[in-house]
């Protein structure tokens, strides 16, 4: 159905492309419990999913997934990253990060 418009806007040197992102949170049997989704383009990336479980949170481990996070970004030439949460999600957990709300529904 946007065949056309991506055949176009390609055309016109300019690349949709999404480069897929993943970091696995892994338990000590090498199960992955968690981790990070996402995807890169244009100097931005996207942070679709971000999951700690439950029995994890408070100890570090968030935070470490998104220290690794910033540093593939960089790596991948991204200036920026973006990530949508609900208010009963981790908003503050973000905030106390460094990150800043941008937009919020109504």
């Amino acid at each position: 159905m946007i065949a056309p418009l991506l055949a176009h806007n390609a055309a016109q040197g300019v690349d949709f492309t999404n480069s897929p992102f993943a970091l696995a949170l892994e338990d000590d049997g090498g199960t992955v419990v968690g981790g990070v989704l996402g995807y890169s383009r244009w100097g931005w990336l996207y942070l679709a999913s971000v999951a700690v479980p439950a029995e994890l949170r408070g100890q570090g481990w968030g935070r470490r997934l998104i220290e690794a996070t910033e540093t593939a970004a960089v790596q991948r030439g991204c200036r920026y990253i973006w990530l949508d949460t609900y208010s009963f999600q981790a908003r503050p957990f973000y905030e106390k990060l460094g990150y800043q709300v941008f937009r919020t529904a109504a």
